[in-house]
Order: structure tokens, then sequence, then C-alpha cells
């Protein structure tokens, strides 16, 4: 008789109610109906044994792991920590050699030379957004766009992705790599945008350098390559040792970490939700008590209910009984998370960082920490400076420099040893060394500094208002006999005075042991 009641409900009952319930943002599964919250399991982004099936060489592989991971707060906050480790702080010393350069034409080029440093380039800017790339993508590439402001010369760095890019050599003195790009990408870029109506095919070409664009209009007309090789002026190109992210090795760990952390809000998530279960009879035939559109009605005041509260859900059935089952550990939930923990630890030692750093509670393990990563930015950056001094020598010499060769060099400056070098530099100062160095790590700009002198000086005259206090240090020993600022004293006929310590006491206010003493001597 039971399974008789099953059948008859399940054909002639069931397939109504579901109708009726479906509609509602329900799933029907064996007969129970269950409202869906929208609650769904966070799946890992990368699985494990799909990272360890990937090639060392392969490089657009690592560098899509290492951009999805770039999302997360952990990955992310080490990467941005070390491309903004170093201050990017620079000067460029002029190199006459035997030469004589007269001094306006050396000035000339001087101010052109910083002013396509800091305006066209700004170096500073530019030098943390290449490393920041390095360090998510492993390569970085750049058109650097020449063009004209009336007689002007002005030039603009482009990007370009990655994926499409490849080293392809090395020209110049000094060295700098060269690339080609292939052009399909503006075909990819052209079918997102239109396709969306931002964009026509004309206003998208026109965000491209005339060169580029060239090279691209032969390629569709079959006039060209499909790869376009960048000229050695027109070419930025940076990469790591092996043009992988540096950190690529990190993402198996960070996988198991966004598994683990999955699970983890999982039985969070399991061990807080509530149930209402709400049951509606079933008569002797297995027909139900209520009418089809009443107990819909029942199940949506029900989902209403569930859906004010994130960890509710509702659950509508025909049954005579139903047994709820709690899903979550009863048990010691603690060694789920020690296994995260672990990675997390993992994380750290593998990248060779302190976790102090991010989580600081003590100094101790820092200091060393901070030297390694300084290092290793610095060893990086290193080829971003062999550039701007093929800048400088090599491209600006052939439209805005006319007589000097320049020599770019980054300051040594970090947050960790900021104070420790300022104090260098003005010690090397007083010794006749640099005065610029100073000033350039204190984040005046090499640019601005004259123009900061003469202001302040020459105009302000604050050299003459601001005159700085006089204190046993400063003052020479003439400063010392002057009354201005000391207080005044006795006349020498009415108390004795030494030349050093304080005033001597009067000779009717002496005790008679010190007269007697003073006779004796």
């Amino acid at each position: 008789m039971e399974n008789e009641q099953t059948t008859k409900y399940s054909k002639e009952n069931m397939s109504e109610f579901r109708k009726s319930i479906s509609a509602m943002g329900t799933t029907v599964k064996n007969g129970t109906v269950i409202y869906d919250t929208g609650k769904t399991r966070r799946e890992p982004r990368i699985s494990v044994e799909d990272i360890l099936k990937t090639p060392h060489n392969d490089k657009q592989a690592w560098r899509t792991y290492s951009r999805i991971f770039y999302g997360d707060s952990l990955y992310r906050r080490m990467l941005k920590y070390l491309s903004t480790l170093l201050f990017n702080h620079y000067m460029i010393t002029p190199l006459s050699g035997e030469k004589k350069i007269p001094k306006k034409k050396l000035m000339n080029d001087y101010n052109a030379a910083l002013r396509a440093l800091d305006e066209d380039l700004t170096v500073e800017t530019l030098s943390s957004k290449v490393l920041l790339d390095l360090l998510v993508e492993g390569e970085t590439f750049y058109f650097l766009e020449e063009y004209k402001k009336g007689a002007s010369v002005y030039y603009k760095p482009i990007k370009l992705p990655a994926d499409y890019c490849r080293i392809i050599g090395t020209a110049g003195t000094p060295s700098i790599n060269i690339f080609a790009v292939d052009l399909t990408f503006i075909d990819t870029v052209m079918s997102e945008l239109i396709s969306k109506n931002i964009l026509t095919r004309e206003e998208i070409l026109k965000q491209y350098p005339r060169e580029l664009r060239n090279a691209y209009l032969n390629f569709k007309n079959k006039k060209g390559n499909q790869w376009y090789v960048v000229p050695a002026e027109n070419s930025m190109a940076f990469a790591t040792e092996d043009g992988r992210p540096p950190f690529a090795y990190l993402v198996k760990t960070l996988a198991r970490i966004d598994k683990f952390e999955g699970l983890r809000d999982d039985y969070i998530a399991t061990n807080l939700t509530k149930l209402l279960v709400q049951i509606i009879d079933i008569d002797k035939e297995g027909n139900p008590e209520v009418d089809l559109e009443m107990a819909a009605e029942f199940h949506k005041n029900l989902r209403d209910i569930a859906g004010k509260k994130s960890n509710v859900d509702a659950l509508t059935t025909l049954a005579k009984e139903v047994n709820v089952l709690t899903l979550g550990e009863t048990g010691d939930a603690s060694k789920n998370y020690e296994f995260l923990q672990t990675y997390y630890d993992q994380f750290f030692d593998d990248a060779g960082l302190s976790a102090e750093m991010f989580n600081s509670t003590t100094s101790g393990a820092m200091e060393y920490s901070e030297i390694k990563d300084e290092a290793f930015m610095s060893d990086l950056r290193r080829q971003l400076e062999i550039w701007f001094n093929y800048f400088l020598n090599t491209i600006c010499r052939k439209k805005i420099i006319k007589n000097t060769n320049f020599v770019f060099s980054y300051l040594q400056t970090s947050y960790k040893n900021r104070e420790k070098m300022i104090d260098s530099y003005l010690k090397g100062a007083q010794f006749g060394f640099s005065k610029l160095a100073p000033q350039i790590a204190m984040g005046v700009k090499q640019r601005y500094i004259e123009s900061l002198v003469y202001f302040e000086n020459d105009v302000l005259d604050l050299d003459t208002k601001l005159v700085p206090l006089q204190s046993s240090h400063t003052q020479s020993g003439k400063d010392s006999n002057t009354t201005e600022g000391v207080s005044p004293t006795k006349k020498d006929s009415d108390v004795e005075t030494n030349q050093n310590g304080r005033p001597a006491v009067a000779q009717d206010e002496k005790e008679d042991s010190t007269i007697a003493k003073d006779a004796s001597k």
C-alpha cells in the first residue's frame, strides 16, 4: 500500500506541485522542494593537479596563474610591497669628457633631459609600474611613441599585452631588449570593444602609434607580416631571468590555500545554516490536504522569511515525517585550520619573506628580510637603469639633446633606509660631494632644485629672513661676548666674576673660613 501511495503521489501530484513551486526560484530533488538561497560552494580557481602538469617553459600559463592569484589579498600585498619598496629617486650627471661644453648649451641639454624624464616618462611612477608588471607577469612591453607639439619633441610609453609580445634580441649601447608584437592583438581588442558599441574600428586604430597602425593595415591587406619587429628606438622590453613571474612557484601553495579556504568557508556556512522545514500533510490516498496554489503560497511565505537571513534555508515537502540531519562537524574543527595555517607559513617560507612584514608582532625577524628584498628589487630594477641611459644618450641625442652625454642612476633609497641614506648624503655634501643627492633623497625632483633655491633665496629672501637659531654649537668666540640674547649681569664693581662658571660671591657675603682660605692663597 505504501508503494502504491508513493507511485500515485509521484505521478499524479508531484508534476503539478513542481510546476507551482519551480517558478519561485526553487529546485526539486526526489520529491523535496528546496528554496535556492544563492549560496554556492566556492570552488578553487586552479587545481593543484593542473599546476603540477604545467611545463616550466610555458610562460603564458604561469603568467595566467599569477594574474589570477594577484586578485588575492595575500599575493597582491606581497607584490605591491616589493614593487614599492624602493623610492626610485634618480639623478642625472652630465659627462662633458675632454670637450669643454659652453654653459648655455650644457644647461639647455640638462633641462631638456630632465623634462623628458620627469614630464614625458615620469620615471618614478613608470619604474614602479614596470617593476609590478615584472612581478605579476614576468615580462612587460611598451612602445615608445615619439610625437611633436609645435617645434618640441615628446615621448610617451604605450603598454602592449605581454601575451602577444616576444623578446627577439638586443641592440644598442648600452644593450637593450628589442621585441616583436603579434598584430592580431588589435583584432582581439576590436572584437570586444566593437561588439559592446564602445568604439568604432577607426577610433580604436587611432589609439595606437602611427607605426603600429601602418603595420596592422599592411598585415590585414596581406602586404606585411603578422609579427611586427619594433625598432630599437621604440622598444621598451623588460623581463625576469627566465621570463616567468619570479614568484610563479608560489601558485601551487596558493592553490592549496584557496582550496582549504573554500573548505573552511563551507564548514562555517554549514554549521551556521538553519533549515526551516514546512511539512504539508497528505491523505490516505497520497494527495496533499491543501490545494497546490495554497501550498505554493505557503512555500512563498516561508521563502520570504528565509531570504531575509543569509544563513537560513527553506524546505517544503510532502511527507508524514522528515528527519533533519546536522551536516556540520560535531567534533573538534581546529584540525581543519591547522592545515590552512601550515600552508600560510609555507607561502612565506617559499617566498623568502618574513610573515612579520604583513602581520607584524615583533621586529626581530624583519631587518634581514628587508635587506634581501631591497637587494632583489635593486637587481630587477637595474635593467631599467640601463634603458634610461640608452634613452638619454641614443634616443634623445637625435632630437632634443645636442651636445651632452648623461649618466642616469637611481639613488639607493628605500622606505627602510631613507633616513640613513639622507644622513649619508648630507655628510658627503659637507666634504665636497654632491649637494643634489641629499635633496633628491628627501623627495625634491632634480628638475626643480634650482628653481626652488632661486625662489626661496632671491624672491622670498628666506636666507635673510629665516636665520638659524644660535646655540653653543653655532656661536663663535666673538658671538659669545655680545649681549644679544644674553641675560644681563651685575656690574663688575658690584660683583666679582670668574672667567668661567657662575659669578663670584661678593666679599661682604663670604664666610669667615672662605676669607681665611683666600688670604692663605
